[in-house]
């Protein structure tokens, strides 16, 4: 019996000490303008697991990425449409304690320079669907007529590259 107790005491004390054992990033994501970029996907791959933490920021550009096993990071924000191009930082260090802040200011990216060709302005303002009743035609059925600009892939997939094209790029 007694030593039923100690294995006990031994491994609530193992499970405690091991949620001690993860960190949070929080931080703001904001375009070259300094607005916030809102409904941008946001994710942390450990580096010695693979495995992947996602977050989307809110309405004020804010993510928390929290209860991220202690370890090494590499943060991703993908591109965003053509607006605003890929971040990425390698080589992040995750601790239990202090939570570490990441705000991160992305650059604009490639367009033609052609009027309408950049829909930043319609993109960042855009956070939720716009309120009231669907736009429907003179005899009742909904109206898909008009401009439609794609929603951003929240759980976006990184390509990893072969070990031939990985030795390449460097």
């Amino acid at each position: 019996m007694r030593l039923r107790l100690i294995i006990a005491v031994l491994l609530l004390g193992l499970y405690v000490r091991a949620q001690d054992r993860v960190g949070s990033i929080t931080g703001t994501i904001t375009d070259p303008d300094g607005r916030a970029v809102v409904n941008a996907p946001v994710q942390a791959s450990n580096i010695a697991t693979a495995k992947v933490y996602r977050a989307i920021t809110s309405a004020s550009g804010s993510y928390t990425l929290a209860r991220l096993p202690v370890g090494t990071y590499t943060l991703v924000v993908p591109d965003v449409g053509f607006t605003l191009v890929r971040f990425e930082r390698r080589d992040i260090l995750v601790q239990a304690a202090p939570t570490l802040r990441m705000d991160i200011r992305l650059e604009w990216g490639g367009n033609l320079g052609t009027p309408g060709d950049d829909q930043s302005a319609f993109n960042l303002a855009k956070s939720t669907a716009q309120p009231g009743p669907t736009p429907r035609t003179r005899e009742g059925k909904v109206d898909f007529s008009g401009v439609w600009i794609g929603s951003f892939d929240h759980n976006p997939e990184i390509p990893t590259l072969l070990p031939w094209a990985e030795a390449l790029t460097k």
